[in-house]
């Protein structure tokens, strides 16, 4: 049996990534050196990135016209691994991690721990009074050696009937749920895909709450 919180060898997890969002701030880019200070020992890497919006057409991408090009700034950290990474924007912070397999185990890296040093050190020198979201996700990529549905049922509990929809005959599978609790919300992702040749089962998490006190965003998170 394994015990409450327990970290697995071989756990799934592909990815987690925690943001915080806010109104737009203009006074950002004066902002980013202080705090670049107060995070460099664990993100001692840094970039400036000018980003264009695409649009989606009939599902391909399109860069916009020149005239009407939108481009937004961010500002990028990373750790020396380059496995975890912190952006901000004018509207936003993003933490993101290929490392760490807790959010606030014991026998190892915390995820937590990151995201108390990380967001306190932004409010420091960016004093937001309220977030209008906190969102914490996970990315979970599952071994499916088999497309059949004989194999699906001995690891995994489906969530649509694949009696019906058989495993074996699927071409496309995603299924997103929406869904409240308490007062918080949950968004789910399940996808059946190919990654890198290998066909996976792919399962996303998202939690997240809105209107949220600066002051208490550690407390919500948990």
């Amino acid at each position: 049996m394994s015990e409450p919180g327990e970290v697995f060898q071989n756990a799934p997890l592909k990815s987690v990534a925690y943001e915080v969002r806010f109104p737009s701030l203009f006074y950002i880019p004066q902002a980013v050196g202080e705090f670049q200070k107060e995070i460099m020992d664990d993100f001692p890497k840094a970039s400036q990135l000018a980003t264009t919006e695409l649009t989606i057409k009939d599902g391909i991408p399109e860069l916009p016209a020149e005239n009407s090009k939108k481009t937004t700034t961010s500002w990028q950290f990373e750790s020396e691994t380059g496995k975890t990474k912190v952006m901000v924007t004018l509207d936003r912070l993003l933490i993101t991690s290929e490392e760490y397999h807790s959010y606030d185990h014991h026998s190892g890296p915390k995820f937590r721990d990151a995201i108390d040093k990380t967001v306190t050190a932004f409010i420091q020198e960016v004093p937001i009074k309220k977030f209008t979201r906190i969102g914490l996700m996970y990315t979970d990529h599952c071994p499916l050696a088999e497309r059949t549905n004989q194999y699906f049922t001995k690891y995994y509990v489906p969530i649509f009937n694949i009696d019906r929809y058989k495993i074996d005959d699927l071409l496309e599978s995603q299924v997103i749920i929406r869904t409240k609790k308490t007062k918080h919300n949950i968004n789910f992702l399940s996808r059946i895909i190919k990654v890198e040749g290998e066909d996976k089962y792919v399962m996303a998490f998202d939690a997240y709450a809105e209107n949220v006190d600066s002051a208490n965003f550690l407390f919500v998170t948990d």
